[in-house]
C-alpha cells in the first residue's frame, strides 16, 4: 500500500487519499504510518512552494471507528449514516 501510495503521489500529484475498509487492515499503526507518509511526501513536494496540512488520509468504515481520529491516526473518516441521512432528508 505504501509503494502504491509513492506511486500514485508522485507520478498523479494526487492531494488526497482514502482508505478503504479500515477495519480490515487489523493494524492502526500502520494507518498512521500511511498517513504520515502521505503527509511527508507532500511536504517535500510542495516544500519551495510552503506546503500545508490540506493533503488528507480518508478512512472508509462502515463502523465509523472514531478512536482513529482521537488518535490522530486519520484526518477523517467517511461518515456513511450522514449520507443516507442527507439522501432520506431530500427525497
Amino acid at each position: 500500500m505504501k509503494s502504491s501510495l509513492i506511486r500514485w503521489m508522485n507520478d498523479f500529484h494526487i492531494d488526497g487519499t482514502r482508505m478503504d475498509s479500515i477495519e480490515n487492515v487489523y493494524n492502526w499503526d500502520f494507518i498512521r504510518e500511511y498517513k504520515d507518509l502521505a503527509r511527508e511526501i507532500w511536504k517535500q513536494r510542495f516544500a519551495a512552494a510552503g506546503a500545508d496540512e490540506r493533503f488528507l488520509v480518508v478512512g472508509e468504515e462502515l463502523q465509523e471507528p472514531l478512536e482513529l481520529l482521537h488518535q490522530q491516526r486519520l484526518d477523517g473518516l467517511w461518515h456513511e449514516n450522514f449520507k443516507r441521512f442527507i439522501f432520506l432528508k431530500s427525497l
